[in-house]
């Protein structure tokens, strides 16, 4: 099974407002041997994240306060490319749609979120994990690198940020 971390966040390319995400973002491999649901399984622990996205007026047409997959592999290039999906296996881009909930001095965290794009997770190693901001900014980036996959990996990560305060 594939297992990709990205733990090294740094401002991208453009961005200057004032967060400074860090944390971690781990993606398991999700699939039931067939393209049409095949995707990732994402957790997160993340801190610097926008706490205006816990406000109801956030404007999610903008992609505010979401956390997506981007198919570049550089945090510092002007573009940082489509989102990772395939439109002839999932219809519609899920990357939008996946939103965190942050609490008042920023910090946000969910575990076995699944994302279906249609695309391996294999194909991600090296892109960027993007955490916008309340207006829709590229606020945080990540480069996705693989990790050691063990039967308990997915276990022993979840249960370490069990005692991990948000």
């Amino acid at each position: 099974a594939w297992h990709l971390l990205a733990d090294q966040f740094v401002k991208p390319h453009g961005y200057e407002g004032r967060l400074i995400v860090s944390g971690q973002v781990m993606v398991a491999e999700l699939t039931n041997g067939h393209d049409w649901d095949t995707g990732g399984v994402l957790a997160y622990r993340l801190s610097g994240v926008d706490p205006a996205c816990a406000e109801p007026q956030v404007d999610l047409a903008r992609q505010a306060c979401s956390i997506s997959i981007h198919v570049a592999s550089s945090c510092f290039e002007p573009n940082l490319g489509a989102h990772l999906w395939d439109p002839s296996w999932a219809p519609h881009d899920p990357w939008p749609w996946l939103l965190y909930l942050p609490t008042i001095d920023g910090r946000c965290a969910a575990d076995a979120v699944e994302v279906i794009t249609g695309v391996s997770v294999r194909r991600a190693v090296g892109m960027a994990v993007v955490v916008r901001d309340a207006q829709g900014r590229h606020a945080g980036c990540g480069l996705l690198r693989e990790v050691p996959g063990v039967a308990s990996w997915w276990h022993i990560f979840t249960v370490s940020w069990m005692a991990l305060p948000l």
